[in-house]
């Protein structure tokens, strides 16, 4: 009997190597369609965080631009000159704009790297402001141009990287920078990774008080790379200030 047992337990059907091999595809491609949404969910996910930082970016560099056209035609109305007005401060920007009939690259381009590419932004003048010291007196230091080696692709998304120093920001953190997430102290730009901005100015009016321009475009542009994309992210804006110097001598 005890025999008869054994033979039964012994001879037991389990499962074949067919059913065995069916259930461990049918799991993996369970799992395989699960990576892949979440993987796509998190990449969505992180360009729309990007999207948002490039946006914010923009929209403080217009600012900037803004408040000192602002603080500029307020000046005015005080008779307010001299080396701390923020006219010479607006010259210096403006100082720096192309002629009105002088081409802008398109933002569709193959690659962000083409910006960078033949002294692009430095024959066109590019800049981007230091929000952290809109002074009248800031010079190089409150409009940092596109002549050094602090113009750069994103590492991340477009970003202007503050530093403690006056020098090209190197991506790392270190002592002579203090901590990386301690923004205190932190007033120079170390670096415009994938944001910048051109100034170009309009036709002169002619026959009108010196020829003036009437108003002066600026073009502020980001260019980056999405996660597991190989195509360029680009974003960009004009806005259109409107020559006080031009205002002013109408008045």
């Amino acid at each position: 009997m005890l025999q008869q047992l054994r033979d039964k337990k012994q001879f037991r059907p389990g499962d074949t190597m067919i059913e065995v091999l069916f259930a461990i595809t049918a799991y993996s491609v369970v799992a395989i369609f699960t990576i892949i949404t979440m993987n796509i969910g998190l990449q969505q996910g992180e360009s729309a965080l990007e999207l948002s930082q490039a946006r914010i970016e923009i929209a403080a560099q217009a600012d900037g631009l803004r408040y000192i056209h602002n603080a500029f035609l307020s000046e005015r109305e005080y008779g307010r000159t001299g080396s701390n007005s923020y006219k010479d401060l607006w010259n210096r920007i403006v100082g720096r704009a192309i002629n009105h009939d002088d081409s802008i690259q398109d933002l569709a381009v193959g690659r962000c790297g083409n910006w960078y590419n033949g002294n692009y932004l430095v024959n066109h003048k590019a800049f981007v402001l230091n929000l952290r010291n809109l002074s009248p007196t800031g010079g190089t230091n409150t409009v940092v141009e596109a002549t050094n080696n602090k113009f750069r692709e994103a590492t991340l998304y477009p970003r202007v990287v503050y530093t403690a120093s006056n020098t090209a920001w190197d991506g790392t953190s270190d002592s002579s920078d203090r901590d990386y997430y301690d923004e205190s102290g932190k007033l120079y730009v170390g670096a415009a990774e994938g944001i910048w901005v051109i100034a170009r100015k309009s036709a002169a009016m002619s026959n009108m008080l010196n020829n003036q321009p009437e108003y002066y475009d600026f073009h502020i542009y980001s260019c980056w790379y999405a996660p597991g994309s190989d195509h360029p992210s680009t974003i960009g804006t004009i806005i259109r200030l409107y020559n006080p110097e031009l205002q002013e001598k109408i008045r």
